[in-house]
């Protein structure tokens, strides 16, 4: 499992001051990369590869090498790689024919079973990118999916407001069409990659829980209010 930690958080600076990458953010007392890591080891992984950039220093320590005893590896970025240029460096650390699940740091999922659903799910439906999907009510900000009737992705149109489903922050490639997450450093994994991919046989998954993107002050604010109280705020 990666989880891409190399944000500044730009968005949400005056919550972090100037020392703080965004996964670190507090959400009621909690650094939100806790929070995000509590819900990846519902999936089960054997291994967590946090990919890091700005203040990577500051998430090992506040982190560590386990996270309830399951090990946790660092990626570095030696500069700003973009989102795709950040989990190309982290696949190295895959072993080899392995599917490789992601998901953003800043995007808190309530995730539901283990890691061999997606697997599952990426080998009967004989996709090469399982994206999760979660229906939000306000899509204004966040990357907007259409799917055909057999779930298979088919256009991601120009963000709109209202209800709407979204790329939920996490997804599932297969080994092989990980390898092609290659070019510039400056590539960004859903304005660049996933529109490349998308002729690959791309498909939604349907998340059971609800999700937030904590990487504006609006989902950060709602991040907290769910966690406090869990009920859907949509």
């Amino acid at each position: 499992m990666i989880v891409l930690c190399g944000g500044q958080g730009t968005r949400i600076r005056s919550e972090l001051g100037d020392k703080l990458p965004g996964v670190l953010a507090d959400v009621n007392g909690r650094p939100l990369l806790a929070h995000v890591l509590d819900q990846v080891l519902k999936l089960r992984p054997r291994t967590v590869i946090l990919a890091v950039g700005w203040r990577g220093s500051r998430v090992r320590n506040a982190i560590g090498k386990f996270w309830r005893s399951t090990p946790v590896e660092y990626s570095q970025e030696a500069r700003p790689l973009g989102t795709a240029g950040a989990l190309r460096e982290a696949l190295s650390r895959i072993e080899k024919d392995r599917s490789v699940l992601v998901t953003y740091g800043n995007s808190f999922v309530d995730a539901e079973g283990p890691a061999c659903t997606w697997t599952t799910f990426l080998k009967n439906a004989t996709a090469k990118v399982v994206l999760g999907a979660s229906e939000v009510s306000d899509a204004a900000k966040l990357t907007r999916l259409v799917t055909n009737a057999s779930g298979r992705v088919i256009g991601f149109p120009r963000p709109t407001p209202g209800r709407a489903h979204v790329f939920a922050g996490t997804f599932c490639l297969s080994y092989a069409t990980a390898q092609k997450v290659q070019g510039r450093d400056d590539v960004d994994i859903e304005l660049d990659l996933f529109s490349a991919l998308m002729n690959d046989e791309m498909f939604a998954y349907r998340l059971p829980g609800p999700f937030y993107s904590a990487a504006t002050p609006l989902g950060l604010a709602r991040t907290r209010q769910y966690l406090l109280n869990p009920i859907y705020l949509g």
